[in-house]
C-alpha cells in the first residue's frame, strides 16, 4: 500500500516531504481500519525508516521516529533508542520518546530514567539560565519521560495527616443546592461558613468531619489567600511558590520525596486572559518546578494534587489544591455501576431534600434500580426495614448485589431482575424512591408518556395508602399528568440544577 512512498524516497525525492505525505496517509489507513499496527511495514521498509534516523535534516528525524513508533514497528526500537541518545536538537527529542511509547522500551529503562533525572536536576537548579525556547523543549521531554516511567513504577504517594489541622476548605456543591452542605455543617462550623454560588468555604481544624458530608462534589484547599495576577504563568508561579505550597502540602501529609500534580485552569471564557491554555500550563508548570526546586514535580499521569487556577477579575487567579491524598470513602460500597447509573452526590442531595418525607421504618421500593445508588443513599439518609430495587436490567442487578455486599446491612437488602410492570410483592412498601426513565436513545416521548403512565399505575397499587413516593424525572410534566390520573397528591417539588434539567417530586399515594 505505502510501495509508492519508498520508491520516491529511492529516486532521491525530498525526504522529508514523502515522510510527511506516508505519515498522513498511515494514520488515515490506521483509523480506517484498512492496515494493523505491527503489520504495515515489510522489515526491508522497516530498515529504510531507521536509516532515516541518521539523516542530516531534523524534521526527517523526527517524522521517521514517528512513524516507526505510530507503525508498531517494535524490532526497531534499539534504533530509535540509539538516535535519541545521539540527538543533539532538543524539539526532536520527544519524538523518539513519543516512538518509543508504542514501541518495547522496558529495556532502556535505566538510561530513560537516569535522563528523566538529568532534565529535572536542570529544571530545578537556580538560575539555570536556560532560553525559553530549550525550556519548552525540556518540559516536553520531561512530560513524556514521566508519562511512560511512572505509569507502572509510579512513586509512593504521601499520605494525608491534616485532619486536625486548621485549613481554609472548598466545599464544591451543585449550584442552587448549597444550602444542603451548609445545613449538614455541625453548628460550630457552619457558624463562620461563607456561601458562594455552588460552594461552601469553611475554616475548620476537623477536615475529618465536613470530608464526610455527602451532598459535598469536591473538597479545595485554599492554601494562598487572595489573587494574584495571572498573566505571566512564571510570575503567577513564583507567587504560589512564595505563598508555601509546599509548606502547605508538607504539614498536611507524611511521606518522603517531590509532590507530583497537575494544572486545572478555569477561565471565565476562552482567550479572556489565556487564548492558548496548553501553552500556558507547560510554562507554568515547568516554572514552578523551579520555583519549588524540584520538590513539586508535574504529570499528567501520576499526581497527588491537583492545583486548580480560577480566574477572577483583571486577570487575577485564585489558586487552589484538589488532594488525592485522603481516603474518600463517602461511596465506598460502589464498587458496579453503569453509565446510567445515578451519581452518587446527586443520591444524596435527593435524599437529603426529600428527608422530611421519610419514615426510619420504611419498607422501601425502587421500581428502576440500577445499580441501587439512589437506594443505599437512602438508608444513609433514614432508617428502614428493608429495601427493595428492582430492574429490567439484569447486569445492573448483578452490581446492584455486589454493591450490597460492601454496603451491609445483612438481609434487609433485595434486588430482583425484573420489568417494573410484572413486579408484585405481598407486602406493600411505605416508601417508592427511584429516578425515572428519559427519553432518549431508544425511548421517544411517547415511550415516555406510556411507560409514566403504567409506572403511576403500579405505584398506587404497590404502596401502602398515604405512603410516599419520592420521584427524579426529566419530564415532570408528564409525571404530574399520569400522576393525576391514579389520584396520587403531590406534596412538594424541587428543580434540580444540571444538563438532564430534572426535578425531584414527592407524592401522596
Amino acid at each position: 500500500m505505502f510501495d509508492k512512498y519508498f520508491d520516491r524516497l529511492s529516486s532521491g525525492e525530498n525526504a522529508r516531504s514523502v515522510l510527511i505525505s506516508l505519515r498522513e496517509e498511515m494514520k488515515e489507513s490506521i483509523a480506517g481500519g484498512s492496515v494493523r499496527i505491527g503489520h504495515i511495514f515489510s522489515e526491508e521498509q522497516e530498515n529504510a525508516l531507521a536509516g532515516l534516523l541518521k539523516s542530516d535534516d531534523a524534521k526527517t528525524r523526527r517524522n521517521a521516529a514517528l512513524i516507526l513508533g505510530e507503525a508498531g514497528a517494535r524490532g526497531k526500537s534499539a534504533a530509535v533508542m540509539a538516535a535519541y541518545e545521539k540527538e543533539e536538537q532538543l524539539f526532536v527529542r520527544s519524538s523518539y520518546l513519543k516512538a518509543l511509547k508504542d514501541l518495547d522500551w522496558e529495556p532502556y529503562r535505566g538510561k530513560l530514567e537516569e535522563r528523566m533525572r538529568q532534565i529535572e536536576d536542570q529544571a530545578g537548579a537556580e538560575g539555570s539560565g536556560d532560553k525559553a525556547e530549550n525550556s519548552k523543549h525540556l518540559s516536553e521531554e520531561l512530560a513524556i519521560l514521566r508519562g511512560m516511567l511512572l505509569k507502572d513504577n509510579t512513586p509512593e504517594k504521601h499520605v494525608f495527616t491534616g485532619y486536625n489541622i486548621m485549613s481554609d476548605v472548598v466545599l464544591l456543591t451543585s449550584a442552587g443546592l448549597e444550602k444542603l452542605t451548609l445545613n449538614a455543617l455541625p453548628d460550630f462550623i457552619r457558624e463562620g461558613a461563607k456561601v458562594h454560588k455552588g460552594a461552601v468555604e469553611v475554616s475548620t481544624d476537623k477536615f475529618s468531619v465536613v470530608s464526610g458530608i455527602r451532598t459535598v462534589k469536591g473538597f479545595l484547599f485554599r492554601f494562598m489567600p487572595g489573587t494574584a495576577d495571572g498573566r505571566d504563568p512564571a510570575e503567577l508561579a513564583g507567587k504560589i511558590a512564595r505563598a508555601g505550597i509546599v509548606r502547605y502540602l508538607k504539614t498536611r501529609h507524611r511521606g518522603t520525596g517531590a509532590f507530583y500534580f497537575r494544572v486545572d485552569l478555569r477561565q471565565k471564557k476562552a482567550c479572556s486572559v489565556i487564548c492558548d491554555p496548553g501553552k500556558y500550563i507547560r510554562n507554568f508548570s515547568s516554572a514552578l518546578e523551579r520555583a519549588s526546586s524540584g520538590q513539586l514535580k508535574n504529570s499528567a499521569s501520576f499526581y497527588e494534587a491537583e492545583l486548580r487556577l480560577v480566574e477572577g477579575q483583571n486577570g487575577k487567579f485564585a489558586a487552589f489544591l484538589k488532594l488525592y491524598t485522603f481516603d474518600d470513602s463517602r461511596f465506598s460500597y460502589r464498587r458496579k455501576t453503569l453509565s446510567s447509573s445515578t451519581g452518587p452526590v446527586r443520591a444524596a442531595e435527593v435524599c437529603a431534600l426529600a428527608r422530611d418525607y421519610m419514615d426510619e421504618r420504611a419498607a422501601v421500593l425502587d421500581p428502576f434500580c440500577g445499580t441501587g445508588t439512589l437506594l443505599f443513599e437512602r438508608g444513609r439518609a433514614a432508617g428502614f426495614t428493608a429495601l427493595y430495587g428492582v430492574d429490567i436490567f439484569g447486569e445492573a442487578i448483578k452490581g446492584a448485589n455486589e454493591n450490597a455486599e460492601v454496603y451491609g446491612h445483612g438481609r434487609k437488602i433485595y434486588f430482583v431482575t425484573r420489568d417494573f410492570r410484572d413486579f408484585t410483592h405481598d407486602r406493600p412498601f411505605d416508601e417508592i424512591i427511584t429516578e425515572l426513565p428519559s427519553a432518549g436513545g431508544k425511548l421517544e416521548r411517547t415511550d415516555i408518556v406510556k411507560l409514566y403512565a403504567e409506572f403511576a399505575e403500579k405505584a398506587a397499587g404497590w404502596a401502602v395508602p398515604g405512603g410516599r413516593m419520592i420521584a427524579l424525572t426529566a419530564h415532570p410534566d408528564l409525571l404530574r399528568k399520569a400522576a393525576k390520573v391514579r389520584g396520587l397528591a403531590e406534596k412538594e417539588s424541587f428543580e434540580i440544577p444540571g444538563s438532564k434539567g430534572q426535578s425531584l417530586i414527592i407524592f401522596t399515594l
